[in-house]
């Protein structure tokens, strides 16, 4: 899977807010990415329920339905929002290592489950510092996502349908 259409629309969209939305002096605007995207996996694990040994309900939050029957995906659209922070990291940190950046499957032997996934992304976040562990970070976001239950097409089709959301907002002031 070819990524470089989302690194380009992504570093379209992180563009405009730096122009709409500069930076203040003394600002960490990479901190401030990396902590957003522990807050998108969060929200993504909280979506999937899996951990809430505590709850009746522990089944995934795929499909949603407003009051109108327009469908929501939560699980997906969480996933997706943490996939902009990566995607702009990138942009921001290692933009001579993604112009050509392939998914590559990683075979890991100490994650073997949704949890232990979901940890090593919230745990493991600040590896992005460098190239290759962005690479190796990035895979094993995708890894969630097959491991979630996505395929590749719902998460660009999710995707460009969120980047487009999120260019609304800019054009309307709310987000």
């Amino acid at each position: 899977m070819k990524l470089e259409k989302l690194f380009n629309m992504q570093r379209v969209l992180d563009e405009r807010i730096e122009m709409e939305h500069p930076p203040v002096d003394g600002e960490d605007r990479f901190q401030k990415k990396i902590l957003a995207l522990q807050v998108e996996i969060a929200e993504a694990a909280n979506e999937w329920r899996g951990f809430k040994f505590w709850s009746n309900n522990q089944k995934p939050n795929v499909i949603q339905y407003d009051h109108d029957g327009t469908p929501h995906y939560p699980l997906l659209e969480e996933f997706v929002d943490g996939l902009h922070f990566i995607l702009g990291i990138g942009v921001d940190h290692h933009n001579e290592h993604i112009e050509n950046y392939n998914y590559q499957p990683v075979k890991r032997t100490d994650v073997d489950t949704i949890e232990e996934r979901f940890s090593y992304l919230m745990s493991d976040v600040n590896a992005v510092n460098n190239s290759y562990d962005y690479i190796c970070y990035f895979n094993n976001f995708i890894e969630l996502g097959q491991a979630l239950g996505f395929t590749w097409e719902q998460v660009t089709e999710a995707y460009l349908s969120k980047n487009s959301i999120n260019h609304a907002r800019q054009d309307s002031g709310t987000y």
